[in-house]
């Protein structure tokens, strides 16, 4: 290891990942939000009973 080597700050350190994690989290709980419109069964189409037809 050289002698010239410096560590970052723990404080640092925290910020950056700060800086990438929360809009990468708001970004994959957004997505998962609108992901389970496209499994969910429209609530119309559940609580109407079919038709009978003539």
């Amino acid at each position: 290891m050289s002698e010239n080597s410096s560590k970052s700050s723990p404080a640092l350190i925290l910020f950056a990942w700060l800086l990438v994690g929360l809009p990468l989290g708001w970004g994959v709980y957004n997505t998962l939000l609108s992901s389970m419109k496209l499994f969910q069964t429209p609530a119309a189409a559940a609580i109407r009973p079919a038709s009978p037809t003539k």
